[in-house]
């Protein structure tokens, strides 16, 4: 391996890890500062929602922009802009007006979004695709996670508001952007243009491939979910429920991340020895809607509702999505090989931007429906209709994954159970 290549996964790494911590930062402070200002639970989840609006909208581009420069260049640039949306984050503490506070909020995290969203595009065309190779990537992803929360917390305990923690963020992704454009940008123009009239073109083919819809769906409704549902609404509900800091919330919400970046590099050498993809699905759904159950806690198990049993939901929702996520990204780039789609960095990008979108997608309605549902309902309650949910997509992974070995009959009574 080149020098110039280990230099550039190094940084794919560290802004992995950058752009982890940014996106859960916000989450154990930022409910508490809102409410303090005058906004509700719901714009919270608003706020925090719109990282995933602004990434669903600039996603389809990204490929565009890869095919026009390298993707180690969008990636750089996605860096940039990341970082400055961080950077204009910490200013928030500078206002006191709720309508204000709102206002800059959705506009600076839809500039850091920009960024982060151009950084996860830009990152799986640099890399091969390989379970161990895209484990890693979510290995450092995770470990951005887990120190997020409490590490954000913890500089922002320090300095009394969002400057901190955020602008520490913003000025780490500013610094590895630059270095990964200190190089000259060269136009590959020619790729455009092959891509245009090449035959990696049948996108139609690619929805009709067995498993595709599948994955799309468990993306929207428990992967996304699984992690954003609760972005807006797991500090004030824990800080009332146990009279804890938001320091201390930031560390149980940690074993979440802990967890994931433990189990993803396990899950995806496990993929590469051969276990299938759906059925590495199908156990990472079953265990986050075991975490979930245990999370809310269902109704019926209020038993279950102290702090260490909610620590190890958590993290058997990390175990979860660990085993799910590589397995899922990987089996839309399988659908894309069987559907004749040729192999090269722009059809890397784009099978990558669909899976991003669902998710953006996912997590924005996520965030949107978990804050309005905590308002409505309490915080129990909004996880059980989250269960219900993720239920009824894991009947149906379910049927997908048995439905070849079983007759037609079998499988319609395997869903109805």
């Amino acid at each position: 391996m080149k020098c110039e290549d280990i230099f550039t996964f190094v940084c794919i790494c560290l802004v992995h890890i950058a752009g982890a911590i940014s996106y859960s930062i916000p989450n154990p402070i930022y409910p508490s500062e809102a409410l303090l200002r005058g906004v509700s639970v719901s714009a919270s989840g608003i706020v925090l929602g719109s990282a995933y609006v602004t990434s669903f909208i600039i996603t389809p581009f990204t490929s565009y922009f890869i095919s026009l420069l390298s993707a180690q260049k969008v990636f750089a640039i996605g860096s940039v802009l990341g970082g400055l949306g961080n950077i204009l984050f910490g200013f928030l503490d500078k206002i006191d007006s709720s309508v204000e506070f709102f206002s800059f909020s959705l506009f600076s995290r839809t500039i850091g979004a920009l960024g982060e969203a151009v950084v996860l595009n830009a990152a799986y065309p640099l890399v091969h695709h390989r379970g161990k190779v895209v484990g890693t990537l979510d290995f450092f992803f995770g470990v951005g996670g887990m120190a997020g929360p409490s590490v954000g917390s913890l500089l922002y305990s320090i300095s009394g508001g969002f400057s901190l923690p955020f602008w520490t963020t913003g000025i780490i992704m500013v610094v590895l952007g630059a270095k990964m454009l200190s190089g000259k940008i060269k136009i590959k123009r020619e790729a455009a243009t092959t891509l245009e009239h090449s035959e990696t073109s049948p996108w139609k083919k690619l929805w009709k491939c067995s498993g595709f819809i599948e994955n799309i769906a468990s993306v929207i409704f428990v992967l996304a979910p699984a992690t954003k549902w609760h972005s807006a609404s797991f500090e004030p509900h824990f800080i009332e429920l146990y009279g804890i800091s938001p320091e201390e919330v930031g560390l149980m919400y940690m074993a979440l991340f802990v967890t994931y970046a433990i189990a993803t590099p396990v899950s995806g050498f496990v993929i590469d020895c051969g276990f299938p993809l759906k059925w590495m699905l199908l156990v990472g759904h079953v265990v986050v809607l075991i975490g979930g159950m245990a999370l809310g806690p269902f109704p019926g198990l209020w038993f279950l509702q102290n702090i260490p049993v909610t620590v190890v939901s958590w993290g058997l929702i990390g175990v979860g999505v660990a085993c799910s996520y590589p397995a899922s990204l990987l089996n839309l780039l399988q659908c894309a090989r069987e559907a004749g789609l040729q192999e090269s960095e722009e059809t890397t990008s784009r099978i990558a931007s669909v899976w991003l979108l669902f998710n953006y997608l996912g997590g924005f309605l996520s965030a949107l429906v978990g804050g309005i549902s905590y308002d409505l309902i309490g915080f129990s309650w909004s996880t059980t209709l989250l269960v219900i949910q993720m239920g009824i997509v894991v009947k149906f992974w379910i049927y997908f994954c048995m439905g070849n070995n079983l007759s037609s009959k079998t499988s319609v009574i395997v869903v109805l159970v």
